[in-house]
């Protein structure tokens, strides 16, 4: 983390010219700032994306939530003994250059960008099953409230 007003947007692009993904950014930041955890209400829904690592990830929000008082190092002292732990302290030393007041911001923009990821992936499987079967009611239903969600979602951002 950048300390407030140090943060310069053009060295962001100069630095990593490709965009870091959703999943990433919001796992970066989660170790930066352990306290972001207690903002995700709907975890059980999240661990549903096909995502590599999501379950790790998922995993780490469970631990900072039943542990506020953790932190990245003490977290990676608890997974040094396991297959995850290289993945979780390449990630904790990925540097994002986002000011201190951001944080939070950005993380919650990632957890939106993850769910938008989980509803299009609902949908597709749902569309997959349309062209083997008829849906039934209740799946017609879901794909029905997944497209009025995911319409919704997108006006809201033209706004």
């Amino acid at each position: 983390q950048i300390p407030a007003g140090k943060a310069n947007p053009t060295a962001v692009s100069q630095s990593r010219p490709q965009s870091i993904s959703a999943f990433r950014a919001a796992f970066i930041l989660l170790l930066q700032q352990p306290s972001l955890a207690q903002s995700i209400a709907d975890l059980a829904q999240l661990r549903q994306l096909r995502q590599r690592g999501m379950q790790l990830f998922c995993q780490t929000v469970e631990k900072f939530q039943q542990q506020p008082q953790l932190n990245c190092a003490a977290l990676l002292e608890q997974w040094r003994d396991q297959s995850e732990a290289k993945y979780l302290a390449q990630l904790a030393r990925t540097p994002i250059l986002v000011p201190e007041e951001g944080v939070a911001v950005e993380f919650s923009a990632a957890v939106q960008r993850l769910r938008a990821a989980l509803r299009q992936q609902q949908i597709d499987d749902l569309l997959v099953k349309a062209q083997m079967q008829p849906l039934d009611p209740q799946d017609q239903g879901r794909l029905q409230r997944l497209f009025q969600e995911q319409s919704a979602v997108k006006q809201s951002e033209m706004v």
